[in-house]
């Protein structure tokens, strides 16, 4: 049977339990072409093998001997480590939880704890073991990783690898797959609902004849298999995914930290990553963004480059200076510099601009005299400083913005 056919796998499947009648559950596991002949001794084993290598044979099937493992302790089977102690989850499949590198900054501990957050039915006392995790990401602290934080890394990452968060499938239930995606990985995560109706990872599963549910936070997908006449790339997914029986649903954002969370995982020793974020970061501070209001006709959107120098050629302490004589910006870095927020009864008299920056006054801060806005990325969790642009300057550009890492 060629490869590639819709119900080539099930076929085979179907195949294999005809030729091993009889034996399944009594002698051996059969799953596709995977199969593990078990028993109690030596001799027992060495008949029971007999055994299943008469039935290939009267089946006109062959074996790879390069594939086949004999006298084994152990086995990896499923996703499954498999022994005489029992059933474990195996390390490789897993290994995306168990290797997460120790976070260096808030943006690393918010991913870590979205995925744990997702499974904190799972964990007794889940809220005290995270406290010093969620601490470090709270406003006006110094990020200060402690031996209080590096156990509470350590018990939820154990936490997340063992029962019931990581349960052996079951065929009769239903199978979800959350999946969320960023501008660094994938993450995906394969569930299934338990007799206490709650969601449990379970672990390495091939899509043949199980119908299951994709959960994604991509509201677009929903009309994927509804597309009337698709052409190029997009008639060629959809033949791909033809062969599975499937269902997509729309989850909001705010509840798919569990897929979320693993997409922007950090990566390490990753050279694609590490270059590309020297040179994004590098090329964003030597050439912000800046674009002038009236430049724009109707040829041309925002993603259109736009040569210009104004930035380039002012120095720190013109940009200084620019902000000095202000009458507006120097009265509020007055004010930051003080530390000190004004109450409002001082300033409601002033004018809309002053009361403006008085509103977003947690969001200002002064850099090297300079006065910035800060905002949070919500795509890359990337916090951004916004230059302050002064209103003499505000007919030359419309914003400048440096990205920091």
């Amino acid at each position: 049977m060629p490869f590639g056919l819709c119900n080539a796998g099930a076929t085979f499947f179907r195949l294999m339990q005809y030729i091993l009648s009889g034996l399944q559950w009594e002698i051996c596991i059969i799953y596709l072409d995977d199969i593990i002949v078990f028993s109690k001794s030596f001799e027992e084993h060495i008949t029971r093998l007999q055994e299943v290598f008469d039935r290939f044979q009267l089946g006109g099937l062959k074996i790879a001997p390069k594939k086949c493992f004999i006298f084994q302790k152990k086995v990896s089977f499923l996703g499954h480590v498999v022994n005489a102690e029992g059933i474990s989850p195996d390390p490789i499949k897993i290994e995306a939880v168990q290797s997460w590198p120790m976070p260096t900054n808030v943006k690393d501990v918010r991913s870590f704890l979205g995925t744990c957050s997702y499974y904190r039915k799972f964990i007794k006392d889940f809220s005290k073991i995270a406290r010093p995790l969620h601490r470090l990401t709270d406003k006006n602290v110094i990020f200060k990783w402690n031996a209080e934080c590096e156990t509470a890394f350590n018990i939820l990452k154990k936490a997340l690898m063992t029962s019931p968060i990581l349960t052996y499938p079951c065929i009769d239930k239903e199978f979800i797959l959350d999946t969320d995606a960023s501008g660094t990985g994938v993450g995906a995560v394969l569930s299934q609902i338990n007799d206490e109706g709650k969601d449990s990872k379970t672990f390495s599963l091939l899509f043949v004849r199980v119908k299951f549910t994709v959960r994604t936070d991509h509201g677009a997908l929903n009309w994927l298999k509804n597309f009337k006449n698709p052409q190029g790339q997009l008639a060629r997914w959809l033949e791909i995914l033809g062969t599975y029986t499937f269902i997509i649903k729309h989850r909001a954002g705010l509840k798919h930290g569990n897929a979320d969370g693993l997409s922007r995982r950090p990566c390490v020793n990753c050279k694609h990553c590490d270059t590309r974020d020297v040179t994004e970061v590098s090329y964003l501070i030597e050439n912000p963004t800046i674009r002038s209001i009236n430049m724009l006709d109707e040829n041309e959107t925002e993603d259109t480059p736009i040569i210009t120098n104004w930035f380039k050629n002012k120095t720190p302490e013109e940009f200084k200076q620019a902000q000095l004589d202000d009458p507006v910006i120097s009265r509020i870095l007055t004010w930051k510099k003080s530390s000190d927020k004004p109450k409002w009864s001082e300033i409601s008299h002033l004018i809309q601009h002053l009361k403006t920056y008085w509103s977003q006054w947690d969001r200002l801060t002064v850099v090297d005299e300079i006065l910035y806005r800060k905002w949070e990325n919500t795509t890359t969790n990337d916090i951004n400083l916004q230059y302050v642009l002064p209103s003499a300057d505000k007919t030359v550009c419309c914003y400048c913005y440096i990205m920091i890492s």
